[in-house]
């Protein structure tokens, strides 16, 4: 019976045959470039080996382009299919036809009922189990093809059809022990050896995944493209960025119409765009110089309001080296100079010497940081501040336009000339981003809550901050900024200078313009309001400044 069944079946389906499932999009392969290719369009071809139909699936990338989901059989399926079994025995040919035809519901019945009657038959079994796959229903379809598989343990077509559907599911595991089993049973089907390298794409394994992929070009050529598609882009995410171009560029040559060659060229630019900003380099550099005129003075960390008006020159360098970076895993240093000149008040000249380790791990659309540093500053050429910093973050993309991060801080300071003040502060916050305008304009708010204690208990204080930033470009490749903080300060203990709890608020907004200048020089101004209200009188102040700036990127 079932030989026969088999003949029918290549018989009565057509070569064209399409079955739809998701694949997974390698979205973190592009999280960090701000690429418009946030979403994968899958399309997908079918074709047949020796003795049964197999599955062969085509993923095509195409940006921006989100595939619809496939609707779940209705409620008058089900009453139909409970129908069917007042119905006389099912006919397989019959079932074939409309599965052909794609008239999957009237399908099921027909399969359903050959089941009725004859609950050993592998090949209804497996087709009603397929039928559903097509339905996108694999929560029903798993079962299906465990239960061919136990009918009929030579029936190896149902490994493929299995893993297929525990890949849909993101049943990584499963879906690599089905597919196994599959290439046991016949090594040179090229299909699994395809879904086998998606699998371990998808599981981050990409240097697995490379033979996989290797396999099922050799063995068929109408995966020499898309496997090689994939091979790039495996290459891509282990970082070996010339070799994934050279291979893109291989793909494109494939069928130069076809919309994986598109795909394939818009990676290529992606990463020409990365290398003449030097993203892909293991360090960078930044030296900038600037003017700003303040109408009057502060230093915030020893509440010092001087009410006097001045003009500053600003200098600025950083650094960062990657020294280590192995798949989504990287380790750097850097080292943040700052140095502020005053054109009177000397006594406010502020030195600081920054020093940061940090590693950073990502994971599909998360990741995580780990930072630390020590900054080191001098007020007047005396020590002033050190402090030390401790902040671990995590980030989740929920959808290609959002992106939140939320992060705990430790810090411990010393003043070395005011220890009254030296103490630990602990806070804990969120940022929230909103991407618009393909990407080029964001909007964000965040909240942070911190909770310092210090050596003499009255400068102890619970703080709430909250601020919100909007970012859109301007001409000439500029952007605009308008940011608005506001924080609130409980301080926990009685202030000696006013015989009572001190209270303090205050609101900055900031409007900032950057543009790129020739090549990697550019512009930075912006103008800044502080208006703070406390019930210390000497720290209830107003303060506005305009500063401008030159720089430079390396």
């Amino acid at each position: 019976m079932r030989f026969l069944s088999l003949k029918l079946a290549l018989k009565l389906i057509p070569l064209s045959l399409i079955l739809s499932i998701f694949l997974v999009h390698p979205h973190s392969a592009i999280a960090n470039t701000s690429s418009p290719l946030t979403n994968l369009k899958n399309t997908f071809k079918n074709f047949f080996s020796k003795p049964i139909k197999q599955i062969a699936v085509y993923l095509v990338a195409q940006n921006n382009a989100a595939q619809k989901p496939v609707v779940e059989p209705t409620q008058k399926i089900e009453q139909k299919t409970e129908l069917a079994e007042q119905q006389p025995e099912g006919d397989f040919e019959t079932g074939l036809k409309l599965f052909q035809d794609d008239k999957y519901a009237k399908a099921l019945l027909e399969f359903q009922k050959i089941i009725d009657s004859d609950t050993n038959n592998a090949e209804a079994t497996y087709f009603l189990g397929l039928t559903y796959f097509k339905l996108e229903n694999h929560d029903k379809a798993i079962p299906l093809f465990e239960k061919t598989l136990e009918l009929d343990p030579t029936f190896n077509e149902s490994y493929l059809s299995l893993g297929i559907s525990y890949y849909k599911t993101k049943s990584y595991d499963l879906a690599l022990n089905a597919l196994d089993k599959a290439i046991a049973a016949n090594p040179k089907d090229a299909s699994s050896h395809f879904f086998k390298g998606l699998t371990l794409h998808a599981l981050e394994k990409y240097q697995d995944s490379l033979f996989s992929f290797n396999q099922a070009k050799t063995l068929d050529s109408e995966f020499r493209q898309l496997a090689l598609f994939y091979k790039a882009l495996g290459y891509y995410k282990l970082g070996q960025v010339d070799y994934a171009k050279e291979l893109f560029k291989r793909t494109a040559g494939f069928d130069p119409k076809s919309d994986t060659a598109k795909d394939a060229n818009q990676f290529i630019d992606i990463i020409k765009q990365q290398q003449a900003s030097g993203a892909n380099k293991d360090w960078y550099a930044n030296l900038s110089a600037g003017y700003e005129w303040n109408d009057n003075i502060s230093r915030s960390e020893q509440d010092i309001v001087s009410n006097i008006a001045d003009r500053i020159y600003i200098f600025q360098a950083s650094g960062n080296y990657t020294f280590f970076k192995r798949k989504s895993f990287e380790l750097e240093a850097g080292y943040n100079f700052y140095q502020s000149i005053y054109d009177e008040a000397k006594e406010f000249n502020y030195q600081a010497h920054t020093g940061n380790l940090s590693a950073s791990y990502g994971l599909k659309d998360w990741d995580l940081r780990l930072d630390s540093s020590y900054t080191y500053s001098t007020l007047d050429k005396l020590s002033f501040l050190g402090i030390e910093t401790l902040s671990p973050a995590i980030g989740h993309s929920f959808h290609p336009k959002q992106y939140i991060n939320a992060s705990y801080s430790f810090q411990r300071k010393k003043f070395f000339t005011d220890s009254n003040r030296d103490g630990m502060n602990h806070s804990i916050g969120f940022l929230n981003f909103i991407f618009f305008w393909d990407n080029k304009a964001f909007w964000s708010q965040g909240y942070r809550f911190s909770d310092e204690n210090t050596r003499d208990s009255q400068f102890d204080y619970a703080n709430h901050h909250t601020d919100t930033t909007i970012k859109i470009p301007g001409p000439f490749e500029s952007a605009i900024r308008f940011y608005f903080a506001f924080f609130l300060r409980d301080y926990k203990n009685i202030t000696e200078s006013i015989n009572s709890e001190r209270k303090d608020d205050r609101q900055t907004f900031q409007v900032s313009y950057y543009q790129p200048l020739y090549k990697k020089l550019y512009l930075d101004a912006n103008y800044r309001h502080i208006e703070a209200k406390s019930n210390v009188s000497s720290v209830d102040f107003k303060e506005n400044s305009g500063f401008v700036s030159l720089g430079i990127n390396f």
